[in-house]
């Protein structure tokens, strides 16, 4: 009776042990019904790749993608928040870039665990002028002398009558009274007394053709100058050319534009 009663209570105890292992495993999480951890969002921005340049006038599609639980979104322009479009993780947003400046245009994906953003900076400037339109302002521009230097250096050899002279750059063809084409004029403005050995066509209106050679690196302006020049400067104001006269001297001539 005694070793009957003791190997029950063996099993008894054997029974109750089994029943802590088990309640154990499920402390540790490996019951039927385990509550899953949620991770921080992703987002990356896909287009554009990095950051741009563009000119005015050019609009943009941003578009990103997101990882992971997104509760909410929101795409941003220096901050201000602007209205996208959303396709599951996929994510779209569209801007024109009408003024200069620099802007960053940013996307954030949020869930219960926190706050991601990811973006891109656009810088906008105006678009180049090219030297076509730089010369004749897009339509004609009036071109004043206003000095000539040897070697670019010293004092200004222009003479006094010459100041007042200018040229004025067609963009398109011109028809004068005679019925001659020309896109370039040279005015020899209010001061017409010409001294002794004036330069060919200081003493009268010239009319002419110019156009650009060697990628815009030479100017040829005839008949005014018998050779192509060299384009020294070009801006919207200056204009800089010059002519080797000799191996060792080159002439510069200096206009502002009117």
């Amino acid at each position: 009776m005694i070793i009957q009663k003791q190997i029950s209570a063996f099993i008894l105890l054997l029974s109750l042990g089994l029943g802590l292992v088990s309640c154990g495993g499920d402390s540790e999480g490996n019951g039927d019904d385990p509550t899953p951890t949620q991770l921080l969002p992703q987002v990356r921005i896909n287009m554009p790749q990095r950051d741009t340049l563009v000119y005015t006038g050019v609009t943009i599609l941003f578009t990103a993608t997101s990882q992971n639980q997104v509760d909410e979104y929101q795409w941003a322009v220096n901050g201000t928040p602007v209205e996208g479009d959303r396709d599951d993780n996929r994510y779209s947003y569209s801007h024109n870039f009408n003024q200069v400046g620099e802007f960053t245009v940013s996307i954030s994906v949020t869930n219960e665990r926190g706050t991601i953003e990811n973006s891109r900076v656009v810088r906008v400037e105006n678009p180049p002028i090219s030297r076509e339109d730089l010369l004749t302002g897009g339509s004609s521009k009036r071109w004043n002398y206003d000095k000539i230097l040897l070697n670019n250096q010293g004092s200004n050899l222009l003479r006094s009558y010459e100041t007042d002279n200018s040229l004025v750059i067609y963009k398109d063809v011109q028809v004068n009274d005679l019925g001659r084409n020309y896109r370039l004029f040279f005015d020899p403005g209010s001061n017409r007394t010409i001294p002794r050995d004036p330069i060919p066509g200081e003493e009268q209106e010239v009319y002419g053709n110019w156009q650009f050679l060697a990628d815009g690196r030479l100017l040829e302006l005839r008949p005014i100058f018998s050779d192509p020049m060299t384009v020294v400067e070009i801006t919207e104001t200056n204009l800089v050319i010059s002519i080797r006269s000799t191996n060792t001297a080159s002439i510069y001539y200096y206009f502002k534009a009117n």
